[in-house]
């Protein structure tokens, strides 16, 4: 629990400048394998929660026992001191994995919920969800100035709805959506003139 205040009470000892959170200066290569570190870890969790929820819907496991050892990893994890020496961090990646499979698990019987209303909907937000966090992530990793990773991601989002918006309106046709496609399409061609000059 120390190791816990000992965060807390460093954070309020370093003020954060708004000159730094708003600096457009060139991202160092430090940085940009730091964000490239977070962004696999986020993605590691992400197929850890999803093989929670697998594992509760294919056999039932999750309930009381996963809330304790949600608790009792994520004690763990915070308690488990940042080593700088160390970039991999194994024993952290390890027991925030237990911690996203524990919390997926639980997570399950909504999904399960979910699944029963109509499928569809699980694999519609899972798409969009992905689609959005590949674009940001691409955009933050190969992005070498720090505008990039603000327009790159808004705009690779923005395109992959343009493409999901022509693929629905085959189905469901209308004028309407050809003509928000069409502005919308407009405004992301006009964004990206702006993101390659």
């Amino acid at each position: 629990m120390e190791n816990v205040m000992n965060v807390f009470s460093s954070l309020s000892e370093a003020p954060i400048s708004m000159a730094t959170l708003t600096s457009m200066k060139p991202l160092t290569n430090p940085v940009r394998d730091h964000l490239k570190n977070v962004y696999m870890m986020v993605m590691a969790a992400i197929f850890s929660a999803s093989l929670g929820i697998f594992v509760f819907l294919k056999f039932g496991i999750g309930g009381g026992w996963t809330i304790l050892g949600s608790i009792i990893t994520t004690i763990l994890l915070l308690n488990t001191p940042y080593d700088a020496y160390n970039p991999k961090q194994e024993k952290r990646a390890y027991f925030l994995l237990a911690m996203a499979f524990f919390h997926g698990s639980q997570l399950g019987p909504l999904v399960g919920y979910v699944v029963d209303v109509d499928p569809r909907i699980l694999l519609t937000a899972f798409l969009a969800t992905a689609s959005i966090f590949v674009c940001f992530s691409g955009a933050a990793i190969l992005g070498k100035r720090r505008s990039y990773l603000y327009l790159g991601g808004v705009l690779s989002s923005a395109m992959t709805t343009l493409l999901i918006m022509s693929l629905a309106r085959i189905i469901i046709g209308g004028a309407f959506w050809f003509n928000v496609e069409l502005y919308l399409g407009l405004l992301v061609f006009c964004g990206y003139v702006l993101y390659d000059s």
